[in-house]
C-alpha cells in the first residue's frame, strides 16, 4: 500500500480500539504513540474506558468528550 493510500484510509478512520493489556503486559499510550511515529502528531483522541479502575479514567473521558484532545 502506498503512503498516500494509507493516509487517505487513515483520514477516513473514525476510531481505533485496542486492549490495554497484551498478555500480562499493560500497553501504555506512550508505547502506542512511539509506534505511530510522526503520524500520531496530528491525531485527535477521544477516550472511552470500558472499565473505570482509577478516577483519572472518568476525567480523561470528560476532557476528551467534545472535540477530543490532541496528542
Amino acid at each position: 500500500m502506498s503512503h498516500e493510500t494509507a493516509e487517505a484510509e487513515a483520514a477516513a478512520m473514525k476510531g481505533i480500539t485496542f486492549p490495554a493489556w497484551r498478555g500480562s503486559h499493560y500497553v501504555t499510550l506512550a508505547e502506542l504513540l512511539v509506534r505511530l511515529g510522526s503520524f500520531g502528531l496530528g491525531v485527535t483522541w477521544r477516550v472511552e474506558c470500558d472499565e473505570i479502575v482509577d478516577p483519572r479514567c472518568a476525567e480523561m473521558e470528560r476532557w476528551s468528550a467534545d472535540g477530543g484532545m490532541d496528542t
